[in-house]
């Protein structure tokens, strides 16, 4: 019998062993994906401090993903700037009951924020009025 219950506990050690390898091998690769994703996916909250409130998001956190797109993608050039601002106008005047700058963005599958520079091109020229302000802007043809 002693024999019998040596190698039964010999067989857990060993057991035991490899299930720590293989958990410490898991938490390694885990925290390796996080450490290497991009930063945007990260949470952007804070810890809470308990007390059942939620943490505020901090300001620094728009201001580098903002400068992080600008390294990225650099700065468009006129020409850049020019083609999206036809885009716009095909769109625009393709919708002559008006359109906000999320559906713009939304049908032309880029960000509402590149469409800032386009816009105020299409504006300056007289290409499109504009109706409202802020979210209930409205573009339309100009007649």
């Amino acid at each position: 019998m002693p024999d019998i219950e040596a190698k039964i506990a010999e067989r857990v050690d060993a057991f035991v062993a490899e299930l720590r390898d293989l958990v410490r091998q898991a938490a390694l690769e885990a925290v390796t994906e996080v450490l290497e994703a991009p930063s945007d996916r990260r949470s952007s909250r804070r810890p809470s401090s308990g007390g059942g409130k939620k943490a505020a998001p901090r300001r620094a956190v728009g201001k580098k993903r903002a400068a992080s797109r600008k390294r990225k993608g650099g700065r468009r050039s006129a020409d850049d700037i020019a083609e999206q601002a036809e885009a716009v106008k095909r769109f625009i005047d393709d919708n002559p009951d008006g359109v906000r700058a999320d559906q713009i963005a939304a049908a032309l599958g880029i960000d509402t924020g590149e469409l800032v520079l386009p816009v105020k091109k299409l504006l300056s020229d007289k290409a499109v009025k504009r109706t409202g302000q802020r979210r209930a802007t409205r573009y339309f043809p100009k007649k």
